[in-house]
């Protein structure tokens, strides 16, 4: 983490794939695969919302659809807060 940026890559290939040959620049955190392979394999998201902290960015990746997430908690399991909406960083 550098001057509040995360930032990582990944590249995904599929049939599947509505939009391709692009690259995007939205917001996904790690905690977003669970949810988004549980969806691709039939499952219903919502049924484990409430217990996970990730979000289905399938549309995301596969139409080009705004990302859902609009915030990454970096460090929840320390007493330091970092909390990164889409354009400040708070640190408590």
């Amino acid at each position: 983490m550098w001057e509040g940026g995360v930032r990582g890559v990944a590249f995904v290939h599929s049939n599947m794939i509505a939009k391709r040959g692009r690259v995007s620049h939205d917001m996904i955190d790690a905690t977003d695969w669970l949810p988004t392979f549980y969806h691709l394999a039939g499952g219903d998201v919502t049924k484990i919302q409430d217990k996970i902290d990730g979000m289905n960015v399938w549309g995301t990746i596969s139409q080009g659809a705004p990302s859902p997430r609009r915030e990454v908690n970096v460090k929840p399991h320390r007493d330091i807060l970092e909390f990164f909406p889409k354009e400040v960083k708070l640190s408590a």
